[in-house]
């Protein structure tokens, strides 16, 4: 196997995980709205700022995975992407995956 078949699958591995990131995102905040429009209340301090800020803290938090992956992306192509970097990405992935989980069973038994 090729050194660089092996760098650049890690590359793509962790420009997918900040895609899916990103994804996840989205889906977190709009499940927690629906959940929170069928009475349910956000229980994270954080989470609940951006809900009560409106727009302008549903940018920051929509912007910062997004910048995490156009930083990828970039970095894709100007330096290797540690192992590390992938494993901890794919870490933070599963834990939002957690988050927007616990939203869609909060919401659907909530309606």
């Amino acid at each position: 196997m090729e050194a660089g078949s092996a760098i650049e699958r890690v590359q793509r591995t962790y420009v997918a995980a900040a895609a899916v990131l990103v994804v996840l995102n989205v889906a977190d905040v709009v499940l927690t709205r629906a959940a929170i429009a069928a009475g349910a209340s956000e229980l994270n301090p954080i989470s609940r700022s951006f809900i009560e800020h409106g727009a302008l803290a549903y940018g920051i938090k929509f912007s910062v995975p997004t910048l995490v992956l156009l930083a990828a992306l970039r970095r894709r192509t100007r330096a290797r992407i540690d192992v590390i970097h992938v494993a901890a990405i794919w870490t933070i992935v599963g834990v939002y995956l957690m988050v927007v989980f616990v939203n869609a069973v909060t919401w659907a038994h909530l309606r």
